[in-house]
């Protein structure tokens, strides 16, 4: 299962896709570039997904829903969530980490219409994830797209 981060998640920062693997002895590969945490440590290898013209990642297309994965954990200011999509489409499963700010809030709100769908019905759909920086609040966002 390929493993995609939205990353860029900040106010004022572009949102970008890339996709993550864990280290390993076999090293970068082409494309690929070092993630470290922010003492320097070494945490995974990116690649960045294909993007638009305006920088915007191209959206993951004609993908089909399998789960919508929450977490929550205790911290030093109460609770956080992060959220995760699985999903599939030709290229195989994907799991697409989404983090716990605004972006993740924006899409797990858009799947909230599914509930009243039945399972079948989820399952027969193909969805469009598109993520993008709103110039306009300065934030980043999502659109579901015209496949709901």
């Amino acid at each position: 299962m390929a493993q995609i981060i939205v990353a860029g998640l900040g106010e004022d920062q572009k949102v970008y896709l890339c996709r993550s693997r864990p280290l390993d002895d076999n090293g970068l590969k082409a494309g690929e570039y070092l993630h470290s945490s922010k003492e320097g440590k070494p945490l995974a290898y990116r690649k960045n997904l294909p993007t638009e013209a305006n920088g915007s990642p191209k959206p993951i297309e004609g993908v089909t829903l399998h789960r919508i994965i929450a977490k929550e954990w205790d911290n030093k200011n109460g609770k956080s969530w992060s959220f995760s999509l699985v999903v599939s489409n030709g290229s195989g499963s994907h799991r697409i980490d989404l983090g716990g700010g605004m972006i993740a809030t924006s899409v797990v709100n858009s799947f909230l219409s599914l509930l009243g769908k039945t399972k079948e019905e989820i399952e027969q759909t193909k969805f469009r994830l598109a993520f993008y920086h709103n110039k306009g609040t300065g934030f980043n966002s999502f659109y579901p797209g015209s496949q709901w």
